[in-house]
């Protein structure tokens, strides 16, 4: 239980690799099979060799990885022996930078105390990971795993992950919260209270550096103990555990106060939250959270299937807060499956003036199934007139009216 990388590194690594002066993984790679990395690996050396290991099990599952998928870890990636090489003076010419340049993403560890995010060189990696990548064509993804009261790996995964889809979207956002509902609420409080400039480091210089490459200023400059592009990064990782933990620190009895300055103050474009089944998810709860969307948000998804104990108050803070970020909005999936009761016309129609101000709307889903004892053909045709407007940037329109009667509309989902 107690073994970790630095124990590891003195007793095994550098043991195995002094005669031919070598990393550790051409050491034991086969000949003539490049390791390309798929998964960049970001963690602290302090933790459990043991942990680090189910985390990353963890993360194969749930990312359907296989064998052929590498992860880039430093401890093995990098010669032990001639660290000069890998461990460039300019963080931009490191091994670990042109690692991540050729992974699809990064996958953090993070020990029980969060130590992970008080490293100089993991705070580097989160800052190429959620700003110097953040512009990439194909979106580089950022998933959190530790390990939870089981003794389990868990991890908060950017979007959906593979094994959330098994039963295809319509069930992706339930699946995606009873995933990773048992991340532990403590890890999360803790990586919520991010300072990256306090980060530390076994040599100064690196410390210096990374400090002045994620300000933009000279590398070699004394760095300044607060700066625009420190909070920046504070905020966005505080916002990735705010969107992760949102539910279970509702349902705990936590005060939401923090998770609402984390979401609301960070350039986060991509949000899932599950509420399905959830009774702490009311008119005040659905308010809180409508005020606490980020401003430029791009992607929403909402699950709030069966949440009886919403009403057409918490519905229309919610539309307003999507037509007021509407010009940014491009993907919008929302689900009221079960809400035979409370999705209204007056729900259906400001959900309409909602979508009508996304003007630059690509995908819309929205699952209405069961909803059929307050809405009416005069809330359909409201909707749909106003998605009809959306229409020139639409590329994909899925609606789900099942157990719905409105004049013969109504049946399994429909995608146009």
């Amino acid at each position: 239980d107690f073994l970790n990388l630095y124990h590891l590194n003195t007793w095994l690594i550098m043991p195995a690799t002094e005669e031919h002066n070598c990393a550790f993984v051409e050491l034991v790679a086969l000949k003539g099979c490049p390791q390309i990395p798929s998964w960049f690996v970001s963690h602290w050396w302090g933790e459990e060799v043991f942990a680090f290991i189910l985390c990353v099990m963890a993360h194969v599952r749930d990312r359907k990885l296989t064998k052929h998928d590498a992860y880039w870890v430093c401890a093995y990636a990098n010669n032990q022996w001639a660290l000069a090489g890998d461990v460039a003076a300019d963080p931009a010419e490191s091994s670990f930078r042109k690692a991540m340049e050729v992974a699809e993403g990064t996958l953090t560890v993070l020990d029980g105390a969060v130590v992970t995010y008080q490293r100089i060189w993991c705070v580097y990696e989160i800052f190429v990971t959620l700003i110097a990548f953040a512009d990439r064509p194909s979106k580089y993804l950022y998933d959190m795993y530790t390990i939870n009261a089981d003794g389990e790996g868990v991890g908060l995964i950017d979007g959906w992950a593979p094994v959330d889809l098994k039963f295809g979207e319509a069930r992706a956002n339930d699946l995606k919260y009873d995933r990773e509902r048992t991340f532990p609420k403590a890890v999360g409080e803790l990586a919520m209270g991010i300072q990256i400039q306090r980060g530390m480091a076994s040599m100064k210089r690196d410390r210096q550096t990374i400090l002045n490459a994620i300000a933009g200023r000279d590398l070699l400059a004394l760095p300044v103990e607060e700066h625009q592009k420190y909070e920046e990064l504070n905020s966005t990782v505080r916002a990735h555990f705010s969107a992760g933990m949102w539910r279970k620190a509702l349902e705990g009895g936590s005060n939401m106060a923090p998770f609402r300055e984390a979401l609301s103050a960070a350039d986060v474009r991509d949000v899932s939250f599950s509420f399905a089944m959830s009774k702490a998810f009311d008119d005040e709860a659905c308010c809180f959270l409508a005020e606490s969307l980020p401003k430029q948000i791009e992607s929403l998804h909402m699950d709030l299937s069966r949440c009886s104990a919403l009403t057409a108050t918490g519905f229309n803070a919610l539309a307003l807060a999507i037509e007021l970020r509407g010009p940014t909005v491009e993907v919008l999936d929302l689900h009221l499956a079960g809400l035979a009761t409370t999705c209204t016309d007056e729900v259906v129609e400001a959900l309409a003036n909602a979508v009508s101000k996304c003007v630059c709307m690509r995908r819309l889903n929205l699952v209405l199934s069961g909803c059929s004892q307050a809405l009416t053909e005069d809330g359909f045709q409201k909707l749909m007139s106003e998605i009809q407007r959306t229409k020139s940037s639409l590329e994909r329109f899925s609606l789900d009216l099942f157990a719905i009667d409105l004049g013969g509309r109504g049946g399994a989902p429909t995608e146009y």
